[in-house]
């Protein structure tokens, strides 16, 4: 019996493995699992999810802003070979705030294809595989909002205008939304 699970096989009569040819020994009545066992090898419930942060409106602007800083760090410092998934790391946690409304889609944009502009180029590195990695994880990370402040202190979403400061050198070029 194989509780391998991922990554495991399982062998049977008429089997090949090495080389060598599994057979049956001896031809009896299967046994039930024993309960124990059973129980053992149930996969573990899922964690149950921890409760928002509910942060009063000036943390969780700081909050947010560090999560942009920190992503587009990320980012930035992606080597080639692993750009694609830092991208797609950093998109999707924009995408969980961008669902819960702590976040403007088009700053998570702004501030994604910003950050990967200086990869753009390298090693075949497009314009078109930047917003589509963004794309597909900002659609992703909506699935699981994050919120971050009190659900009494509620806000409009962060919009460019409000993170450009901190996370492009220039952002003129942006439009608030």
């Amino acid at each position: 019996m194989d509780t391998r699970a991922h990554g495991g096989y399982v062998v049977a009569p008429g089997s090949t493995v090495g080389g060598r040819r599994y057979r049956i020994l001896r031809d009896t009545q299967v046994m039930e699992l024993p309960q124990w066992l059973t129980y053992r090898l149930m996969p573990a419930p899922p964690p149950t999810a921890a409760p928002p942060m509910q942060l009063p409106s000036p943390r969780a602007d700081a909050y947010v802003r560090a999560i942009l800083d920190g992503e587009s760090r990320n980012v930035a410092r992606a080597q080639i070979g692993s750009r694609h998934d830092a991208l797609l790391r950093a998109a999707v946690k924009l995408g969980r705030l961008v669902a819960a409304g702590e976040l403007a889609e088009s700053t998570a944009h702004a501030v994604l294809e910003h950050t990967s502009a200086e990869h753009l180029g390298v090693a075949d590195y497009t314009q078109q595989e930047v917003r589509r990695t963004i794309d597909d994880g900002i659609v992703y990370g909506k699935q699981f909002p994050r919120r971050i402040r009190s659900p009494d202190l509620h806000r409009p979403p962060a919009t460019t205008k409000t993170y450009a400061s901190s996370c492009l050198p220039d952002a003129r070029h942006l439009s608030a939304s």
